[in-house]
């Protein structure tokens, strides 16, 4: 008999989806890293950084960039899979929110912002990528 013959590919596609995902997200995690550090360096001090809470701190000790980390991994749970960029320097957190005292200089949030077009497109070649890849 003469027919059409369905196949679901669904599985396959997911798992190449999610495996260039993974990488995309790593990528542009690295991109944020790079590119807070560059925020933080750009400047040297003196003098201190402008209390307009728009411009990232000036480079002092060098101390906060050289904190500056990513990571990825995997959530074991959920198979989600996640990319951080921070500090585990107290003060880090205080010069992006800034406190009572003192108008933030953010950071990281800029870091994050300057790639989000870059996240899109990462996405967006993942996905093109699976899609070529599942035939």
């Amino acid at each position: 008999m003469a027919g059409l013959v369905l196949k679901d590919n669904s599985r396959r596609y997911l798992a190449v989806a999610n495996n260039e995902l993974e990488k995309a997200i790593a990528r542009v995690t690295i991109k944020v890293q790079r590119e807070a550090l560059r925020l933080v360096s750009q400047h040297k001090s003196p003098p201190p950084s402008p209390a307009t809470g728009d411009s990232p701190p000036h480079l002092d000790t060098g101390t906060l960039a050289r904190s500056i980390q990513s990571e990825t991994w995997r959530d074991r749970m959920t198979g989600d899979f996640f990319g951080r960029v921070g500090t585990n320097i107290e003060y880090g957190g205080k010069l992006e929110e800034g406190t009572s005292r003192m108008a933030p200089r953010p950071w990281l949030r800029p870091a994050l912002t300057s790639q989000e077009k870059t996240l899109k497109i990462e996405v967006g070649r993942a996905l093109r990528k699976a899609a070529r890849r599942r035939r």
